[in-house]
């Protein structure tokens, strides 16, 4: 699979198996951040797996996002069936189809494109 790719063994897996469970230890240190997605414009889609039986991978937890942030006002947000958590392995095509016709009805403007040039140099 490809998400072992980067791993000489199993061993090496240990600190990314970790991360999950760090999610815990993040309560109020990421306030900054969803106040930034509170007043985030730009276009925002959510794509999530209908058969994610994790807590974040619930109906509301994908709602509360659309409802939350200003640019998913619109958007084409789906769940697909007959994806479960790792939606990518399930429904590949799918979602790359998905996103690229988001960022079809979605182009960035020139303005907004210059503006991160700038940023870069």
């Amino acid at each position: 699979m490809a998400y072992d790719a980067p791993f000489p063994s199993r061993i090496a897996m240990a600190g990314p198996r970790t991360f999950p469970s760090l999610a815990n230890t993040l309560s109020g240190v990421t306030q900054v951040a969803w106040e930034g997605l509170y007043k985030f414009e730009r276009p925002f889609l959510t794509i999530w797996g209908g058969n994610d039986p994790g807590q974040l991978g619930q109906p509301q937890t994908q709602q509360m996002l659309i409802n939350s942030i200003p640019g998913a006002v619109g958007q084409d947000h789906v769940r697909l069936p007959e994806a479960s958590h790792f939606l990518q392995n399930d429904q590949g095509k799918e979602i790359a189809r998905r996103i690229d016709a988001f960022i079809t009805a979605n182009p960035r403007s020139p303005e907004s494109t210059e503006r991160k040039s700038h940023r870069i140099l």
